[in-house]
């Protein structure tokens, strides 16, 4: 059995050797500001100051990065703070290779940034792995900066892995996918996965998603982050969540085939007083595909369960 996986390995070895080299990196757009972690780590994020006494954070999801969120962020920036970050390995942030990728170091991150910028009355707004990662900052953050919790199509409940993550946790198949295939082959197959409508997937956007991966060290942050996603770190927030006490709206594509909704219905089970609202005709980026839908009832939870004694 080793014999074949290491004639794979000798066969393939040189492609990825000889693979072009990536983009050297990207500009950095105007808009985007800077949070070192520990002195060392860059992560970079968008904010929109509007005086409200509340600010939206905005936490993407896995291979995703801060601009996924414009449809809604355009719209809800008139109206509250909004800030919206590139995780660590992800969009214009660093990309270290110290092996810091699970779940708990990107909340880390979040708790620091909080508090550095001294943000308070905080809404996190998570999506799939970003929601997990908002759940455990606001379980661990114990300042009360947060007030509220929305998570979108979220990683929670130890649903199965989607097979571009498991493919990436592989040893050897991780390693060369970038080699194996093309690297807008492999976009589109991702997008095809998180959208309930294939022609949403057009050759415009496969251009906008394919620069981030072309950045140097960005296969690296996705292979450790894929191999660092530990349920346990979910496990172990389970009963806490039962004790939760934080408003809290649960947003979910009614078409996501990467997390059903059954995990929706679960996660509001945990959670007490969660709202649930599922998007119709969405997939897994309900935020994407039906913007208008997924700001009606983000702008009503907010209005509803966040606004007394603002005005």
């Amino acid at each position: 059995m080793l014999m074949p996986v290491f004639a794979l390995v000798m066969i393939l070895l040189p492609m990825l050797l000889l693979k072009p080299p990536a983009l050297s990196g990207m500009e950095l757009p105007a808009g985007y500001e800077e949070f070192l972690y520990q002195g060392q780590v860059r992560i970079r994020y968008q904010q929109h100051w509007q005086g409200h006494p509340q600010t939206l954070v905005f936490i993407h999801g896995f291979g995703a990065n801060s601009l996924y969120w414009l449809p809604l962020t355009d719209q809800l920036r008139h109206r509250y703070n909004t800030v919206a970050l590139d995780l660590k390995g992800s969009g214009y942030s660093d990309k270290p290779r110290d092996g810091r990728y699970r779940l708990s170091d990107q909340a880390a991150i979040v708790a620091a940034f909080l508090e550095v910028r001294d943000l308070r009355r905080v809404v996190l707004v998570g999506h799939s792995l970003g929601g997990a990662v908002a759940l455990l900052t606001a379980l661990q953050q114990n300042q009360g900066r947060i007030i509220g919790l929305i998570l979108v199509d979220s990683a929670a409940q130890g649903q199965p892995l989607p097979d571009f993550v498991r493919v990436l946790r592989l040893p050897v198949v991780g390693l060369l996918l970038p080699a194996l295939l093309p690297d807008r082959l492999i976009m589109r197959h991702v997008l095809t996965q998180v959208f309930a409508d294939p022609r949403r997937v057009t050759p415009e956007l496969i251009d906008l998603c394919l620069p981030f991966l072309k950045m140097p060290g960005a296969w690296e942050a996705l292979r450790e982050t894929a191999k660092q996603i530990y349920w346990e770190d979910l496990d172990a927030v389970r009963d806490a969540l039962a004790r939760f006490t934080l408003p809290a709206l649960i947003l979910w594509g009614e078409q996501d085939r990467l997390f059903s909704v059954d995990s929706a219905r679960q996660l509001q089970k945990v959670i007490p007083g969660a709202e649930l609202v599922i998007i119709p005709n969405a997939g897994h980026n309900p935020h994407e595909e039906q913007p208008a839908a997924t700001l009606a009832a983000m702008t009503s939870f907010l209005q509803r369960r966040l606004s007394a004694g603002l005005r």
